[in-house]
């Protein structure tokens, strides 16, 4: 049984902490790194908030083994020799990129920013000329222009009637 975390000696301390740091950077979890160095979970929770020195260790610790758990993970990937193979690599490094992203930076999706504006807003296509889904020439520019300011939920559609209907579109308003 584990000892209390007030009861352990100092140099014991550092002998556990020691094997922890060491399992965690094997790719184990804590729990089971805390019971195989003779401490609970509780216990390495709290040293690590009371000894920077050991939660730097730990936190390095569990950023190699995550760092290697992807590797593994994309080697075992491109080796596997059957779908059952590709699809359990393929679970393996998503669980592992999934991991790195709460924990590394360079791993973190892009957030997106709101940008605010105000005035006149054109939106177009670069390259492109024609909508790839209505059809419409960008080339052909009116004088006619709708501004909506404010969708209220209501919808473009039901605001700009030049618009082409949506497939499926009038199904709900013929069942309503």
């Amino acid at each position: 049984m584990a000892e209390p975390a007030n009861k352990t000696p100092p140099a014991k301390r550092q002998e556990i902490c020691a094997r922890v740091v060491e399992l965690i950077s094997e790719g184990v979890g804590v729990t089971y790194a805390a019971e195989k160095a003779g401490a609970d979970r509780k216990s390495i929770w709290r040293w690590r908030q009371t000894d920077p020195v050991f939660d730097e260790e730990y936190r390095k610790a569990y950023l190699f083994a995550v760092e290697n758990a992807i590797g593994e993970a994309k080697r075992q990937l491109e080796t596997a020799g059957s779908r059952d193979e590709i699809l359990k690599h393929g679970k393996l490094l998503n669980h592992a990129e999934w991991e790195a992203e709460k924990l590394l930076k360079h791993y973190q999706p892009i957030q997106k920013m709101e940008v605010e504006h105000s005035g006149p807003m054109v939106i177009g296509w670069d390259e492109q000329k024609v909508c790839p889904k209505c059809g419409h020439n960008m080339d052909d520019v009116t004088d006619q222009v709708t501004i909506v300011e404010n969708d209220d939920g209501a919808g473009l559609q039901e605001r700009i009637s030049e618009l082409p209907r949506q497939a499926g579109a009038e199904k709900t308003e013929s069942s309503s």
